[in-house]
């Protein structure tokens, strides 16, 4: 009797261990290393933090001259870059993810465990149980085509995003260094004409002491030698601002060495007119990455709205069996096949969040290209007309100027203009250089706007939409 009920459950639950739990617990580990292992190997390293900012000398010159040293510099310096550039790699790995088939699944089940009698009594506990291995994979249907396609979309949108922020960073480079050149020039107007005056104030004393001119007229003459000071200090203060700014979107002290208004002035050159001036701004990165978004959450419906057709899962099993008393088979392979039933969820208010997404980024896209629109024809107007002006003021204005105030300071020595009528010339004439600076200076900005209303001198957009 005693044998009759010998618990031989250890050796078929040894087995059954041995061969499914430890099996599927070794794969699994396996699998799971070798999947951690391809994470590690494929994680990109960390950016280094840039430099000390008081140590990168920017070549300010050099980078007004040559676009594409100005467009390397930025793109491999510049932080706003860098993020569009870390981003547009987050797309691509979305792409590859959106491609990758999901995984299988690994089961493992003990049954027959009996509770309480067993029929007949005299089988062993072992007996009575059976185990089984089973292995199933989701097949997805009509719906791994139109995730990767919003994915690509996504990746291009990605892309012409980054030229969009580098096209902003590009004019805000230009616009700082021509800055630092323009106040320096303006430094330079300054100090000439500080000097003048106290080269004439400091003469003129030497009249006042003989008794040649008036009290008043030398005070006057410090006076004019004053403002002049308070104008310098507030370009000073101007300039060292600018020079804080180059610094921070240039990422390094900002050297102009020789560079002049004449660098300003070539540094973006913009033509007379633009034929097509519709079709390049539609090709702005900004237009374009909206685009390229709608179209990504059209696709986004398509792929919800296609929830509604099952993926089935398909499975195969093994299964051993030690209840062999009653007739069962020892060894079987079975099938199976699940299929969800979209009665009620399947994507239908997702597709039209996803559509209505789309219209929204169609809408802002029409609304980007109007405005960028209006803003090119205006500002290639308001070039013209500080063209013109330039043009008066160098070929007609300033040489008149010259000429009168070389002259009046001649009547002035021999006595036949009044002090009030020098200082008004001398400071009609150092009016007219800044007023010169000043148009040149906005000539440039009104071109650098353009450049960035129309995203010229970026690199374009590659051709070939395939993965790098």
């Amino acid at each position: 009797m005693r044998k009759c009920f010998e618990f031989r459950a250890p050796s078929a639950l040894a087995a059954f261990a041995a061969v499914g739990t430890y099996a599927g617990a070794a794969l699994l580990a396996v699998l799971a290393f070798a999947g951690v292992a391809r994470a590690e190997e494929s994680t990109p390293d960390v950016a280094a933090a840039p430099g000390d900012l008081t140590t990168r000398v920017v070549p300010v010159e050099a980078l007004l001259a040559d676009p594409a040293r100005l467009v390397d510099w930025v793109s491999t310096r510049h932080p706003d870059v860098l993020a569009a550039n870390a981003r547009v790699v987050q797309a691509e790995a979305a792409v590859g993810q959106s491609r990758v088939i999901p995984n299988p699944s690994l089961q493992g089940g003990v049954g027959g465990l009996t509770v309480g009698n067993r029929n007949p009594r005299t089988i062993p506990y072992g007996d009575t149980i059976n185990w089984s291995v089973g292995l199933s994979e989701t097949i997805e249907l009509g719906k791994r085509g139109p995730r990767a396609r919003a994915a690509e979309l996504r990746r291009e949108a990605s892309r012409a995003g980054a030229r969009g922020v580098l096209a902003d960073r590009l004019a805000d480079a230009r616009d700082a260094m021509a800055r630092v050149v323009y106040l320096m020039e303006r430094h330079r107007v300054f100090d000439e004409r500080l000097r003048s005056s106290r080269n004439v104030a400091a003469l003129e004393r030497v009249r006042l002491e003989h008794g040649d001119i008036s009290g008043i007229d030398q005070d006057r003459l410090e006076l004019d030698v004053t403002t002049v000071v308070r104008a310098a200090a507030d370009n000073e203060a101007d300039l060292e601002a600018a020079r804080a700014e180059c610094a921070t979107l240039l990422v390094g002290v900002c050297d102009i060495g020789a560079a002049t208004m004449s660098s300003i002035d070539v540094a973006v050159p913009v033509q007379d007119a633009y034929a097509g001036l519709e079709s390049i701004v539609r090709a702005r990165p900004d237009v374009q990455e909206a685009r390229l978004t709608s179209s990504a959450a059209k696709t986004d419906a398509v792929l919800f709205r296609r929830q509604s057709i099952p993926d089935p899962t398909v499975g195969v099993q093994y299964t051993h069996d030690y209840l062999t008393y009653a007739g069962n088979e020892p060894n079987t392979f079975g099938a199976t096949v699940a299929i969800p039933l979209p009665f009620f969820d399947h994507g239908q208010h997702l597709a039209r969040q996803a559509e209505g997404v789309a219209a929204e980024y169609g809408y802002a896209a029409r609304a980007l290209e109007t405005r960028a629109l209006v803003d090119a024809r205006s500002l290639l107007a308001r070039r013209n007309v500080l063209q013109q002006k330039l043009a008066t003021l160098t070929t007609d204005a300033i040489p008149r100027a010259d000429s009168v105030l070389k002259s009046s300071d001649e009547a002035y020595h021999r006595g036949q203009l009044s002090l009030t009528d020098l200082l008004l010339v001398r400071r009609e004439h150092a009016s007219l250089l800044l007023d010169a600076l000043d148009t040149r200076y906005d000539l440039f900005t009104v071109r650098n706007t353009l450049y960035r209303t129309l995203s010229l001198g970026v690199p374009k957009a590659p051709t070939n939409n395939g993965e790098r």
